[in-house]
């Protein structure tokens, strides 16, 4: 458990953190680079919420559907899309989330 949020932190995150204590003492280049490639997919496992969140109508017949941008790298995502098919950040959609009636550009159609 993660003393300072309260939360209980992810096995990924706790298995890093005790990587990263028990590494302090080394100082050798090689060890930072794996932690930092660790944290990394720590960070893309973790589950975000998107932006820009829309609903959209894209076709004639009237279809509605609920548009986002990845937060790490703006792709397009169509819910319920769990995973950005460009940068491979897990997606975190929630329920009853607000929905402007914008137009997210027009790089869908």
């Amino acid at each position: 458990m993660d003393i300072k949020s309260g939360k209980k932190m992810n096995k990924y995150q706790e298995a890093l953190d005790f990587l990263q204590e028990e590494c302090r003492t080394i100082k050798k280049g090689e060890a930072k680079q794996h932690i930092k490639t660790l944290q990394e997919l720590v960070d893309k496992a973790t589950p975000i919420k998107p932006i820009k969140i829309i609903k959209r109508k894209l076709f004639k017949d009237g279809i509605d559907m609920t548009l986002a941008e990845c937060p790490e790298c703006n792709a397009v995502l169509v819910k319920p899309q769990s995973i950005c098919m460009k940068c491979h950040q897990k997606i975190k959609w929630e329920k009853g989330e607000r929905i402007n009636e914008e137009r997210l550009d027009d790089r869908i159609h």
